[in-house]
């Protein structure tokens, strides 16, 4: 026993390690082992130090907790519609379409007032005010047609009721370029499609009688004759100008009624007339749309009279 003793004395001395001398951690149990040298993976214990990289110190990689719920898979998610708050962002392709602004147009013998845009912004009619012009222009008398009316009337001057027809898209141009040209100012209708006026523009649905509030007739019909195609129909003796629609390439064609209301037509050829022009049309019967119509005008309808 004192010769062991002696033994371990000597090898302390000498720096020789002894089992007495080793680390207490050699002599842990395994499982007290394995808990120092893990890491640790709940909140509050320490973790090991992230590691640097050249750009600096890497991150380091999240793990879920063992306790954590799975994610859900968002391909399976039904997607959640986010509540439109004021007016839709745009969209580029799904623009609503440009159009011109809105007109006010009346038939006052009716007490019926429309506003509505006549053409888009690229100077195409628009289907919604051919139908509201057709509304307005219908036959005096006759009921007021509803939307469903106009849903099979695919062609102009197509009949949608006894004493209703579509209305010319020719129209609409030529309103839209009044209007343009008379900011602000309401359209009275005063005559539209009238059904038995025999070889007339009306009985077609491509003329229309109106006037402009607060433009006189003669600064309307001095327009009117810019207007490429255009039938122009001046009435110093009643409320109205007629304003219809020539096929293409026949130019302008334009005559003076001086006639009254209820009156036969009585055509001259300046207002106010000299005796000569009132004797010679009285005389001749002259009319603009007789054999003698310019070349290009449209085929022989009379001029309206004033009355349907």
């Amino acid at each position: 026993m004192k010769r062991a003793t002696l033994a371990i004395m000597g090898l302390s001395w000498l720096g020789v390690a002894t089992p007495a001398a080793a680390s207490p951690a050699a002599h842990a149990p395994p499982a007290e082992k394995a808990h120092r040298t893990a890491p640790a993976s709940s909140a509050g214990r320490s973790r090991p130090a992230p590691k640097k990289t050249a750009s600096g110190t890497k991150a380091e990689t999240s793990r879920p907790h063992a306790s954590s719920p799975k994610p859900k898979d968002s391909s399976r998610a039904t997607p959640k519609v986010p509540a439109r708050r004021g007016p839709a962002k745009h969209v580029p392709g799904h623009a609503a379409k440009c159009q011109h602004s809105a007109v006010k147009i009346e038939r006052a013998e009716l007490h019926e007032v429309d506003t509505v845009a006549l053409t888009d912004c690229d100077g195409r009619p628009r289907r919604a005010a051919q139908e509201a012009l057709s509304s307005l222009a219908r036959l005096r008398g006759t009921p007021k047609p509803g939307q469903r009316d106009f849903e099979d009337a695919a062609e102009d001057g197509e009949v949608v009721d006894r004493g209703v027809a579509l209305m010319h898209h020719g129209l609409l141009e030529r309103l839209q370029r009044i209007a343009d040209h008379f900011p602000a100012k309401t359209i009275s209708v005063v005559s539209g499609y009238r059904p038995q006026s025999d070889g007339s523009m009306h009985q077609r649905a491509r003329a229309i009688d109106i006037h402009l509030d607060g433009v006189d007739n003669v600064t309307l019909v001095d327009f009117c004759k810019t207007l490429e195609d255009t039938g122009c129909g001046y009435y110093p003796n009643s409320s109205f100008v007629h304003v219809d629609v020539r096929p293409h390439g026949s130019g302008k064609v334009t005559w003076i009624d001086a006639s009254g209301p209820g009156e036969k037509p009585r055509y001259v050829t300046s207002w106010p007339p000299q005796k000569c022009d009132l004797e010679a049309a009285t005389s001749t019967g002259d009319d603009p749309y007789s054999e003698n119509t310019p070349a290009g005008a449209d085929e022989s309808p009379k001029p309206e009279p004033v009355s349907d």
